[in-house]
Order: C-alpha cells, then structure tokens, then sequence
C-alpha cells in the first residue's frame, strides 16, 4: 500500500553553483586564516627572538666581566626560566667578584705586615753589625750585640 510519494527536483547547474560558491568560500576562509596565522607565527617568533637577543647581548657583557647586569624577567616560560637562572648567576659571580676582591686586599695588608715585621729585626740587626764593623760599639757592650 503506498501511502505517499514526495518528490523533489532541481536543476544540476544550481546544484553546481552552489558547490562553486562553498568551494569558493573555502578557499577564501582558507586564504585568511592562512595569512592570520602567519602574521600570528611572525609576531610570536619575533617576541621570542627579542627576548632571546637580550639575554645573548647581556650573556656578551657578562663575558667582559660586567657582572652588574640584570636581566628583565618577562612570563613564567622556560626564556622566563633562564632569564631567572641568568640573573641569580650574575649576582653569584657579582659576589664571588667582592670575595675575591676582599681576599685579594686581606692578602696586600699581609704582605705588608709581613714585609715590615722582616724590615724592623733586619734594620736592627743591619745597624748593630755596621756598628760592630766602624767600632762604634763600646767594648763592654759588643758580647753583648754579638
């Protein structure tokens, strides 16, 4: 028993423009999203690449023993990491720089002191030898300087 027919037709050119027309958007869609993308890698890459600059710029400074500078940390990302781990090692090296400065100014005062303790018995012993030699010295007393 058939109840009902329904039938439904169209023109196969109208079929075809409209699946002209959604090709045609897909590649316009296609077009845009491609160029977004691009402009959206360039502005990325190009944040990364400055940030990765300065810290090759200021590693550059580091490398000529200015251990005052200080990288500006900028995200919570692995360049943010380092940039981190960069600053705590110049203020490392900043510190070991005091140290060995301090050390090396302990050492002059030490060698000073001990030059001039050498320099104090040697004059004596310098003058009382000259003394002996010009007979300067009375002769109850050279037993005593010798």
């Amino acid at each position: 028993k058939l109840v009902a027919v329904v039938a439904s037709a169209t023109f196969v050119s109208s079929l075809e423009e409209n699946m002209h027309e959604i090709k045609l958007n897909l590649l316009v869609a296609l077009f845009f999203a491609g160029v977004l993308t691009i402009i959206a890698s360039y502005i990325f890459s190009r944040s990364v690449t400055i940030r990765i600059n300065r810290l090759r710029n200021l590693t550059y400074q580091v490398t000529k023993g200015n251990y005052n500078v200080r990288l500006r940390i900028m995200g919570n990302d692995e360049i943010g990491d380092l940039a981190r781990s960069f600053n705590q090692m110049t203020a490392s090296l900043q510190n070991s720089q005091a140290e060995i400065h301090r050390q090396e100014e302990r050492r002059r005062q030490f060698m000073a002191n001990a030059a001039h303790e050498m320099r104090t018995p040697l004059t004596t012993i310098n003058g009382i030898l000259e003394g002996l030699q010009y007979d300067v010295i009375p002769e109850e007393d050279k037993k005593h300087s010798i």
